[in-house]
């Protein structure tokens, strides 16, 4: 009879300890950020539907001549790009750099007026609003693409 006692015991205690744990509230459980040694970003669209073509992020150096930093190819809805580790002694500010076709053929390249501010020593998550200023450059000067 002790041996029933002393079970029904351990597994009152289990369930209690299970109850706490799943009642518990996770109101404040946001996704805490993972600190690293690096700065590193990613970039997705803020909708599903949103495609941006040929993404480019770029600085501008101190001769006014922009400075890439990464190609990403084709941004598609919310998946993310891949991950870019970047120097974050020499930018802090990166600027979205796309091509915009027109029945499936290059037309123009923009740039987006917004700036991309990194954080140091986190992996920074950029997305692109579904409606945003831009104006047109020229890929083929220093001055107003990156090379």
């Amino acid at each position: 009879m002790n041996n029933i006692h002393a079970m029904k015991n351990i597994l009152y205690i289990l369930f209690t300890v299970c109850l706490f744990t799943a009642c518990s509230s996770d109101d404040d459980n946001t996704d805490p950020e993972i600190p690293q040694n690096y700065t590193s970003f990613v970039v997705a669209c803020e909708t599903d539907a949103q495609v941006v073509k040929n993404c480019v992020l770029g600085y501008r150096g101190e001769d006014k001549i922009w400075i890439r930093v990464a190609s990403l190819g084709d941004i598609n809805g919310k998946k993310e790009s891949k991950e870019i580790t970047v120097d974050y002694a020499k930018t802090k500010d990166l600027t979205l750099f796309f091509d915009i076709y027109q029945d499936g053929v290059y037309s123009k390249t923009f740039a987006d007026d917004n700036k991309y501010t990194l954080t140091e020593n986190k992996k920074n998550k950029f997305i692109i609003a579904s409606m945003f200023s831009s104006h047109e450059v020229n890929k083929e000067k220093a001055d107003q693409y990156p090379q």
